[in-house]
């Protein structure tokens, strides 16, 4: 669920009570943007597991830096986040030598359906991983874009922030990204030509 604009606006007041040493106004921030952090980190690296310590890494580096009082708010807290978390996923593939490669976890993509249906469970699975696989297929750039406008619920304007870029290279990359994806799913579903 989106968060809504009250939300942000609260941000710099309990910026303040962190950096005062407030530990319960952390749980707050912690509370507002895990969720987008989460699935921004688990469409960006090979299982859940290590996107629930990457999420983790991001904020104890951040609660780190608030508590020390070196938040100077030029930026958003959430646009911040992400940059610290898009600075996490570089040195955590630095360190590995390799690009992201895919498993077949079973994470589903955000859906209404609440279905227990065993065969409904296993098509939303299939389709889960087949979106990412369509997503790990693009180039780094417009995944990472891909990845934060549909997963980590960020505007244009805070990706091109995040990625130090104008904010049309973001959406730029964005169409791209999705041009992609429909070509390669319209090339997949033409019937194949008899010889």
């Amino acid at each position: 669920m989106p968060m809504q604009t009250q939300d942000y606006e609260q941000d710099p007041a309990v910026v303040q009570r962190v950096a005062a040493g407030d530990v319960e106004a952390f749980a707050i921030l912690v509370k507002r943007y895990a969720g987008p952090l989460s699935h921004y980190l688990s469409h960006r690296v090979e299982d859940k597991h290590t996107a629930d310590d990457l999420s983790q890494d991001v904020f104890l580096r951040a609660f780190r830096s608030l508590s020390a009082g070196n938040f100077a708010g030029a930026s958003s807290l959430k646009t911040w986040l992400f940059t610290i978390a898009n600075n996490i996923l570089v040195d955590h593939y630095r360190h590995r030598a390799r690009r992201p490669k895919l498993t077949d976890h079973t994470q589903t993509l955000h859906t209404a359906d609440t279905s227990t249906d065993p065969a409904r469970l296993t098509e939303r699975a299939d389709q889960a991983l087949y979106a990412r696989q369509l997503i790990a297929a693009l180039p780094e750039q417009q995944q990472q874009v891909v990845t934060m406008k549909l997963f980590g619920q960020l505007s244009f304007a805070e990706i091109a922030e995040v990625l130090g870029c104008p904010v049309a290279t973001a959406r730029s990359r964005m169409r791209y990204g999705l041009l992609k994806i429909h070509e390669t799913l319209a090339t997949e579903s033409q019937p194949e030509a008899i010889s």
